[in-house]
């Protein structure tokens, strides 16, 4: 991920925008991650657009369950295990039987999201 963002709230995350490649380090690292995964959640976007499009459907056909969360359906949908439709800050955290609270902790302790 390139840069982070300004959001409405108090949020910002790492994003790449569209028309941008990502850069082949991150594609390395994301690669090694996919590897080692024992279960894969797609959250959004990442479903249909190129290149993180094609990692559901990789980690799927190599056995490692996946958990698509997305406003519809999408072509990668039959080959995830679960599929959530919903706005994703609502159906991850009732999937993982957290609060959105705790996920926001979670997501900002493990670096996904830093105080704007």
């Amino acid at each position: 991920y390139k840069r982070q963002v300004s959001t409405q709230s108090t949020w910002g995350v790492n994003v790449v925008w569209f028309g941008e490649s990502l850069d082949s380090d991150v594609l390395a690292s994301t690669q090694a991650a996919m590897d080692r995964a024992d279960l894969a959640l797609v959250i959004g976007t990442s479903a249909v657009v190129y290149p993180a499009a094609m990692f559901a459907p990789q980690l799927a056909h190599a056995g490692v369950p996946v958990a698509e969360f997305n406003l519809e359906e999408t072509e990668a949908t039959g080959v995830c295990r679960w599929a959530f439709q919903g706005k994703s800050g609502e159906k991850l955290p009732e999937a993982l039987g957290i609060s959105r609270a705790e996920l926001a902790a979670a997501a900002e302790r493990a670096g996904l999201l830093r105080r704007s």
